[in-house]
């Protein structure tokens, strides 16, 4: 008899595990679903909003995917250098020597204004020798103390190397415009020497 009650009793309890394995568990007993996130974003004052006021819809900002770099830009400068050359001209001076022309064609004239008597013919034989051929002795009215040389235009060079060949200083050679006073001695001379005191320590006297 107690064998038949547990048979019955584990036919019961079969049962009930066969109903609940077929009805599944209760609706009560289910995770709840998971409610999908809003799409847009409502924007609220500090308060609540008040009723009848319109929520404002922010569209998502798009981004720039992460690890994306923006393209560079290359700016490219040009410098342009001016080069300003500088020409420079030279002027060159040509200076033209003119030959000297020869002793015997220089006429020169001696004159006395040292006195010293028979200065005017010494220096005068003197001046021959070294060539010069037109030589004529005077005696000067004025008295000087320095033996110089007056040359006309255009005599110059000749008047300078008879100043060497005499022994004078440099810078004794004058415009014949400014030679003192010498009776007889006529308009067309070209050289004159006129005699100072110092005559007797010229090299030419010796």
């Amino acid at each position: 008899m107690k064998s038949q009650v547990w048979v019955y009793v584990s036919v019961v309890i079969l049962s009930i595990g066969a109903g609940v394995a077929i009805a599944g568990i209760p609706e009560s007993a289910a995770q709840e679903p998971r409610l999908p996130l809003p799409s847009t974003t409502e924007v609220i004052g500090q308060d609540d909003a008040a009723p009848g006021t319109e929520s404002v819809v922010t569209e998502p900002i798009a981004t720039e995917p992460a690890g994306t770099t923006a393209p560079e830009t290359t700016i490219e400068s040009s410098t342009t250098t001016t080069t300003t050359t500088t020409s420079t001209t030279t002027t060159t001076t040509t200076t033209t020597t003119v030959p000297l022309p020869d002793r015997s064609e220089v006429p020169v004239r001696v004159a006395n204004g040292a006195n010293v008597g028979g200065s005017a013919t010494r220096v005068s034989n003197a001046l021959e020798e070294l060539g010069y051929v037109d030589v004529r002795s005077f005696d000067g009215d004025v008295i000087v103390d320095v033996t110089a040389i007056y040359a006309a235009e255009g005599f110059e060079g000749p008047a300078e190397r008879l100043s060497e060949e005499v022994g004078l200083e440099p810078g004794l050679v004058f415009p014949i415009e400014v030679v003192p006073d010498v009776p007889g001695l006529g308009t067309s001379t070209r050289i004159v020497l006129y005699l100072g005191r110092d005559v007797e320590s010229l090299p030419i006297y010796g």
